[in-house]
Order: C-alpha cells, then structure tokens, then sequence
C-alpha cells in the first residue's frame, strides 16, 4: 500500500481499494525443473511478453 498511497485507493485487496491486475499463463516459461512460486513469479516478470497475458483488469473490470 506504501508507493500506491500516492495514486489513490490502490495497492492493496482491501475492500474500497481499485483492482487493477494482470492474468498471466507462465506453462511456456516453465523450466525443465520443478520451480517454486517465487521463481515462477522471476520468470514472468523477466520473460514474458503479451503473447502470456490471458486477461486485463482495470478498476476491478476485465479489459478486452
């Protein structure tokens, strides 16, 4: 909630607070190797492009 304090009722899964989020299929960044969730969670955020986005959502509504 910290930074997000500065652009308004954001950065948290309170009630009242906007609900803006990314869906993201990660299976083709999978390594070969069972990975936990902290390095599924690299691997996005380091690798993926548009093409593993599956939905938007703004304000709490989904994007198209």
């Amino acid at each position: 909630m910290g930074g997000g304090a500065f652009f308004g009722k954001v950065g948290s899964f309170d009630p009242g607070y906007e609900f803006d989020a990314l869906v993201i299929d990660d299976r083709p960044l999978l390594p070969p190797f069972p990975a936990t969730i902290d390095e599924r969670l690299a691997r996005a955020t380091y690798l993926s492009d548009d093409r593993h986005i599956v939905r938007k959502y703004a304000r709490g509504r989904q994007v198209k």
